[in-house]
């Protein structure tokens, strides 16, 4: 991250994961960013953190900003992404459950700005998914795997983006073409996150598992992300950019 101080919108400011997002802005953990405003449908009339605005939606938004850190929902992507573009800022993407039509329209969008798009803003997530393929790749083929995903009972997606993401990342490291992994996704309490990755094999079995503690994590990532973004040129980014 550059000395330059990065002003950030945060969409689903009152969310979750978006709460905490603000929290550490406001916080001081990352001198570099600030919080310009925050954007949630749920906002009350003048309502602020920390001094800084949370608006109802992106119209009467007149502070500037460098970059969008977005933990609110698939609904009203489009409108998101041309206020990005409008306003020429950068953009974290977090939220889930995201069609292939929206996949398309980000990609579209990558071509005008920067866009750094995760699944998963968990540095030890990603790490687990490279851990992962390697895995793949060094055991025989004969070898099942198989992933175990548990998230809290509110969450609406299943399986999730991550569990999904490795799947995709052991599958493309398998010697057999076509082979699948199994997802099995469990919904109940207030799991954060949790991925038990195995490897079965006649008599063995390798175990990979990623447990998230709270969403804290998913917060600190995005903001790290915010800060590898900005200055970027446009394109697709990812949390593989972020770690090289």
């Amino acid at each position: 991250m550059n000395d330059t101080k990065i002003r950030a919108i945060v969409a689903g400011a009152l969310g979750r994961t978006g709460g905490e997002v603000v929290s550490a802005l406001l916080g001081g953990d990352f001198a570099g960013i600030s919080l310009a405003c925050g954007v949630d449908s749920h906002a009350a009339t003048g309502e602020t953190r920390g001094g800084a605005p949370i608006y109802v939606d992106f119209d009467n938004i007149s502070e500037a900003a460098d970059v969008m850190i977005d933990f609110s929902s698939a609904q009203s992507l489009a409108a998101r992404l041309e206020f990005a573009k409008t306003r020429e800022i950068c953009v974290v993407l977090a939220p889930t459950g995201l069609s292939a039509e929206d996949e398309t329209l980000i990609l579209k969008y990558s071509r005008f700005i920067p866009i750094f798009r995760a699944a998963n803003f968990s540095l030890g997530a990603a790490a687990a998914e490279v851990l992962c393929a390697q895995a793949r790749r060094l055991l025989p083929p004969e070898f099942d795997s198989a992933i175990i995903e548990k998230h809290h009972k509110t969450k609406k997606d299943a399986p999730s983006g991550t569990a999904l993401s490795i799947a995709e990342a052991i599958d493309g490291a398998a010697e057999k073409s076509g082979e699948k992994t199994e997802i099995h996704a469990l919904r109940l309490g207030t799991f954060s996150g949790e991925h038990e990755i195995i490897f079965a094999g006649d008599g063995e079995t390798v175990t990979i598992i990623h447990h998230a503690e709270n969403r804290r994590i998913f917060a600190l990532g995005a903001i790290k992300a915010a800060g590898f973004l900005f200055g970027k040129p446009a394109g697709l980014y990812g949390m593989k950019d972020l770690m090289k």
